[in-house]
């Protein structure tokens, strides 16, 4: 577990984004946003140069950003199965801090 959880840090890595059709965490925030972004980068280009130029700067990542807000300790805390998987406890969440590893 000293990979996972030291003194009340967290890798970024374990923070679930979306769970499989059992409820397991399945998708990381960190898979689910680089996949988004992919998906945003190639809908840009499939935009007309016209129409494209209308986007501003930076609306990649502004999608790829989207879900940012799943590293909360209240949409963590939806899925129990996460709390077993890393042993966590409910009063864990009080705690978090998160290491972009």
């Amino acid at each position: 577990m000293s990979d996972i959880k030291s003194k009340g840090v967290y890798k970024l890595q374990h923070f679930w984004a979306k769970t499989d059709a059992d409820r397991n965490p399945a998708l990381s925030v960190v898979e689910h946003c680089s996949n988004v972004g992919e998906v945003a980068a190639a809908l840009a280009q499939q935009i007309p140069s016209p129409i494209r130029s209308l986007a501003f700067e930076g609306v990649v990542t502004l999608a790829s950003l989207h879900d940012i807000g799943k590293l909360s300790a209240g949409f963590q805390s939806k899925c129990e199965k996460w709390f077993v998987n890393l042993a966590l406890s409910k009063t864990d969440e009080q705690e978090w801090s998160v290491v972009l590893v």
